[in-house]
Parts: structure tokens; C-alpha cells; sequence
């Protein structure tokens, strides 16, 4: 059968699992946050199993377990940080863990670095960590070429806005933030995606979802 390709963009301390439901869809519960705060949120997303999923900017691969799980035997997960020192951590974890179905890679700011998988991944999640992207555009092209046709992107990131932070210093919106949500929507879209939703999460204060679908190459 067909297999499904989730890339995962997380910073070190989060972390995504997945679980069938009982249509054709997938159901990714992402939880991430910081010592002081923890959240999860569902993002539904229609793509046939079995999944193999793609991590990209994946920290220290706290996330890599839950994924290997989710995807199964006929799945795979491809995580990739820019930094050697992460990578090195997530290749002792999949060692460590057994995780056998986990390919561990380095990439760079501009690219994914995964020529040999165009056109394969089929869901890219990010969280928390889109803002870090210091050549967004470019990264997200080299993406684009990964991603298959109708594949999709979730991206999780914080508000530039003081008012809504309630886990950091209302200036760390603005400091550490780089843009606004418009500004990441415009950058993603202008490398290729189409905006297919965005989830409005209780849960979620800080943070905002949106959903982006590839469109041809």
C-alpha cells in the first residue's frame, strides 16, 4: 500500500503522536510548550494510512518515539535538525530506543536536504519553531519539492501579539517573534501552499494553527 510521509518541524522539547480514527483520516495530537506550560491540540488531516512520517528541525527527537509508534512497521519517520549537536542526540535516542523505522539527517537553513525523497512526504508538521527560520521562504520551497502533490503542511506557532502571551513576558512576543502570522502566511504561500484552514484551538492561547496544502509542481 501506499505510504504516507509526516515531516515534523519541533523544537527539542516537543512532541507529536498519532493515531487513526475510525474514517480514512489521521488524527496528530501535538503537545509542546515549555517547563511552565504544556497544551495539545488535534489537527485532523485527510490523508489515507499507513503513515511514514518526516521530522525536520526535531531538537533532541523527544517527539521520534511516539511517531515511530504511529506510523508502524510500514511507516517511516525522517527527522532532520540543522544543528550537528541535536542530530547526534537523536541518533543516540533512536539507538537507544530502537527505532528502526527512524532515518536521522542533518540539514541546513535553506534546505531540507532530502533529494532522495521529492515528492514522498505527505504531511509536514511545525511547531513552534517556524519563527527560527532565518531563510523561511527558501526553506520552504526546498519543501515544496519534497511534499507531494496535495501534500500538506501544519504549522503551530506563537502570536506577535503582548496581549495574548500567558507563558512569557508580554515583550518576548515581540522580541522574539519575528512576524506576525499574515507575514508567515504570506512567506508560506509564496513558496508554493495554498492556506486549507486554520484551526481556532481553546487550548491554545499563545499559539495559532494553520493548515497548507501543496499545490502542483
Amino acid at each position: 500500500s501506499r505510504q504516507v510521509t509526516l515531516l515534523s518541524f519541533t523544537q527539542g522539547i516537543g512532541m507529536c503522536l498519532g493515531c487513526r480514527t475510525h474514517s480514512s483520516q489521521l488524527t496528530w495530537l501535538v503537545g509542546g510548550g515549555c517547563l511552565r506550560n504544556s497544551w495539545h491540540i488535534a489537527v485532523t488531516t485527510a490523508i489515507p494510512p499507513p503513515p511514514v512520517s518526516f521530522c525536520a528541525q526535531a531538537g533532541t527527537g523527544l517527539m521520534l518515539g511516539h511517531l515511530s509508534r504511529a506510523v508502524g512497521e510500514s511507516g517511516k519517520v525522517l527527522a532532520i535538525d540543522v544543528s550537528q549537536r541535536f542530530v547526534g542526540f537523536m541518533e543516540q535516542r533512536v539507538k537507544r530506543n530502537k527505532l528502526p523505522n527512524v532515518r536521522v539527517s542533518k540539514c541546513s537553513p535553506k534546505s531540507a536536504d532530502l533529494a532522495d525523497y521529492a515528492g514522498k512526504v505527505d504531511l509536514a508538521i511545525i511547531i513552534d519553531v517556524y519563527h527560527h527560520f532565518e531563510y523561511p521562504r527558501t526553506f520552504m520551497r526546498s519543501l515544496h519539492t519534497v511534499l507531494r502533490d496535495g501534500g500538506r503542511v501544519v504549522v503551530c506557532d506563537f502570536h506577535r501579539d503582548p496581549a495574548k502571551m500567558v507563558h512569557h513576558k508580554p515583550e518576548w512576543a515581540i522580541e522574539h517573534i519575528r512576524a506576525d502570522q499574515q507575514t508567515f502566511r504570506q512567506e508560506i504561500e509564496s513558496a508554493g501552499f495554498e492556506l486549507v484552514d486554520s484551526a481556532e484551538v481553546q487550548e491554545l492561547v499563545e499559539n495559532y494553527v494553520m493548515v497548507f496544502q501543496s499545490s502542483s509542481k
